[in-house]
């Protein structure tokens, strides 16, 4: 049986698939002698996402740590080969990353520096079954309204005590004007494209409204990421919880 973390993380990327009309997908469909976690099928053709949840535990609260580790699991075992055939099938194979088992949170930033940095798994076309990997993240899409209003009546160089009434103030009245819901949540996809994939994704196709696309910018060295596309409700995700 699957672990809770994994299947929390497969829950979140069916209420993703959920949120957009235009896609649809069946979970654990028969491939073979292999089973992807889903096959998505949408406007621009069928894709192969393959749900994967590492577990990074913290032992030392404070210092950095390495995504590579973490990450690299992405790319072993029944997930290259499970790319190896959407790729001899001529289907877009991507990897969603969800940290649901994890004490930090993996965003793009994690995804590029353990996939793509110096000697990672798709750097320089080591790997070209794998056409994107994907942050799948949930938000509170009525949280950047409680942000705003706090930062607008806070007083400059608040005390604690100030700090904490005007955003007990604020969440109040924002709750009972029903502009802020504090169990909100929604699904997004923060989709890094493998500029090597023998089956590219196409651009659009994880472009939900408050998503986010990125590609590399080879022409650099080291090499970086661009973020090139945004959903039109990106104004709606925090601004911590977005590239930049």
């Amino acid at each position: 049986m699957p672990s809770d973390s994994v299947r929390d993380g497969e829950v979140l990327f069916r209420a993703y698939i959920n949120q957009r009309p235009d896609l649809s997908a069946e979970f654990e469909a028969s491939s073979g002698s292999r089973k992807p976690d889903f096959t998505v099928d949408g406007p621009d053709g069928p894709a192969i996402c393959e749900i994967y949840s590492p577990e990074l535990i913290l032992r030392n609260r404070s210092g950095s740590f390495d995504a590579f580790k973490p990450v690299n699991g992405a790319f072993k075992s029944r997930k290259r080969a499970q790319g190896a055939k959407a790729k001899n099938e001529g289907v877009p194979y991507v990897v969603v990353v969800s940290s649901a088992n994890s004490d930090v949170a993996l965003a793009e930033f994690e995804l590029f520096v353990g996939a793509f940095g110096r000697k990672r798994p798709l750097r320089n076309g080591q790997n070209t079954r794998f056409s994107a990997i994907a942050a799948i993240r949930r938000f509170n899409p009525t949280l950047h309204r409680l942000q705003r209003e706090t930062r607008q009546r806070l007083p400059p160089k608040p005390s604690l005590e100030q700090a904490w009434s005007v955003v007990t103030d604020v969440e109040g009245e924002l709750t009972k004007a029903g502009d802020f819901d504090p169990s909100a949540a929604v699904a997004r996809l923060q989709v890094i494209h493998n500029p090597w994939a023998a089956n590219p994704l196409p651009e659009g196709y994880f472009g939900g409204p408050h998503d986010e696309q990125f590609r590399l910018r080879l022409d650099t060295e080291p090499t970086t990421m661009e973020r090139f596309w945004t959903g039109w409700r990106i104004h709606e995700v925090p601004d911590d919880d977005q590239y930049g």
